[in-house]
């Protein structure tokens, strides 16, 4: 739709919404659009508890006057609306505008929807330019991420810092006196100066000549799969990737690093109170748990001899781990306490010089322990099959004597059967020759 239907459309929408939603708004747009393809508003109500989940989304689609619409998720509903009369293009085929409605309770949650999709792809020009420094921004806050995760478990490996606009846009070095949050920036360019305005925002040096007169591949080689995907699908984004940074390459701006990540880390740390506990936290329990998989496979069982029977050996390494890594106490021997720090990380060098001083002690222990439980195992299944046998017999016993019941049964019923045949038999020919004797040829029957 032009920027004309779009302004129509937004302000008829926002007034009806309002009817029931205590806040209703709509992201600044990015500059120069010249067609929009749909509107995203962000509502809140206050007391959204009080409804059933499904009521302020119906709302929402009849107000509007919806022809169809969809959950997209929890709590986005898109919707097809008609087009305005008024509006109208004079085409005979029916035209819909699509809407995305995302409902909230909380009007902090709406402010930093708001926040995160203002100027169309910002944030997508930001993020690019912070990611390689550990920072995040998504739908939730600002997040930095534990380099020593990130590559194994990427939800695990973020740490929340804040989701407070202002605080974000102060760490990031952006501007926000200037009406830089209130309207549209008035063009690309501008938007551009603004994302590069970023105290940590960085153009890559050349890897080429071709790259440093002003050819993108040295941007292109360090983008992400996402942001590969936006240089097909977001205009802005790949004008941004493939002239405006380019352009700065060659006129020689933002060449020098402005931070490392370790030192964006730290300053996120003095900025962010809890952050570093949080950091921290996170970092130890996923280095505890990623260490027993490491000491299992790297530590206690290559410590053992290689001449081991295998089933002795499997026997040993499955009592060395229990013992070691869950504390098992029934094996009588008990590993020390010095094999752990105070923070509950293992010494590797003390776990492997143990198992190589007990491994046979506690071998004998877990054979001793496995023979106990299967002569127990054993003495229970002769019990279970002693009490079958005796059972079995008296069942024996009981078929026999049922069998015979059951055989004086049938032979009474068969004989009964065939006196009935036989009378049957009889019957029909009696009635076979009296029939026939009324034809006059009984002689011949």
């Amino acid at each position: 739709m032009t920027p004309e239907v779009y302004r129509v459309v937004r302000e008829q929408c926002c007034d009806k919404l309002r009817q029931f939603f205590d806040i209703v708004a709509t992201p600044i747009e990015g500059p120069e659009k010249k067609d929009f393809g749909d509107l995203d508003f962000f509502v809140a109500l206050s007391n959204l508890n009080e409804y059933p989940p499904e009521k302020p989304a119906q709302v929402a689609i009849e107000l509007l006057g919806a022809v169809r619409h969809k959950m997209e998720q929890a709590k986005v509903v898109a919707m097809a609306i008609p087009y305005p009369e008024e509006l109208h293009t004079g085409s005979e085929t029916p035209q819909y505008i699509q809407v995305d409605v995302h409902i909230y309770q909380d009007h902090r949650d709406v402010e930093w929807m708001l926040f995160k999709h203002a100027h169309g792809d910002l944030w997508n020009l930001l993020g690019s330019s912070i990611r390689h420094l550990g920072l995040t921004v998504d739908e939730q806050g600002l997040w930095v991420r534990i380099q020593e995760v990130e590559h194994q478990n990427k939800k695990l490996a973020r740490v929340l810092l804040t989701r407070k606009p202002s605080e974000i846009l102060e760490f990031l070095g952006l501007a926000a006196d200037g009406g830089q949050w209130t309207t549209p920036f008035k063009s690309k360019e501008d938007l551009f100066e603004y994302a590069a305005s970023c105290r940590f925002f960085w153009v890559r040096p050349a890897r080429s000549d071709e790259d440093a007169t002003g050819g993108s591949e040295t941007d292109k080689a360090k983008l992400k799969a996402n942001d590969r995907r936006r240089m097909k699908q977001r205009p802005l984004f790949r004008q941004w990737t493939e002239e405006f940074m380019p352009k700065c390459r060659e006129e020689g701006r933002f060449s020098e690093p402005r931070a490392t990540r370790e030192q964006v880390r730290e300053e996120a740390f003095e900025r962010f109170i809890g952050s570093r506990e949080a950091y921290d936290a996170r970092l130890l329990a996923w280095q505890i748990q990623r260490q027993r998989e490491t000491l299992w496979n790297g530590i206690i069982k290559p410590s053992l001899p290689d001449c081991l029977e295998q089933q002795y050996r499997s026997l040993v390494a499955s009592a060395l781990k229990k013992i070691i890594l869950n504390g098992d106490t029934s094996f009588i021997i008990q590993a020390p306490a010095d094999l752990k720090d105070a923070d509950g990380l293992f010494n590797e060098d003390k776990v492997r010089d143990w198992v190589l001083n007990h491994w046979k002690a506690v071998g004998d222990a877990a054979a001793a322990i496995h023979a106990q439980r299967f002569a127990a195992s054993k003495a229970k299944k002769e019990s279970t099959d002693t009490k079958r046998t005796v059972s079995g017999s008296k069942k024996v016993a009981d078929e026999t004597v049922s069998d015979e019941k059951v055989s004086d049964e049938k032979a009474t019923d068969e004989q009964a059967t065939d006196e009935k045949a036989k009378d049957e038999k009889a019957s029909d020919e009696n009635e076979r020759i009296h029939a026939c004797r009324l034809k006059g040829y009984a002689r011949s029957c």
